[in-house]
């Protein structure tokens, strides 16, 4: 990913995506109640990748218990 992005993690166009991951993962943060029921209601699918500790590994991803600066 770097090397398509000038090849260093300070040139211009890594720092571009670095800010914009993080942006898109704050707007994200206020949707979390949506996204993890959206989750929840896959969890009964059946597949494989929906198991017990997967809502929980979900909601602690978005580091709720921190601020927005300290989430990103």
């Amino acid at each position: 990913m770097i090397k398509i992005m000038g090849g260093r993690i300070d040139s211009e166009p890594f720092r571009l995506y670095m800010n914009l991951v993080i942006k898109g993962f704050l707007v994200a943060r206020k949707y979390h109640e949506h996204i993890v029921n959206i989750v929840k209601l896959m969890f009964h699918s059946g597949l494989p990748c929906f198991l017990e500790k997967s809502i929980a590994n979900l909601e602690s991803r978005f580091v709720l218990n921190m601020s927005e600066i300290e989430a990103s």
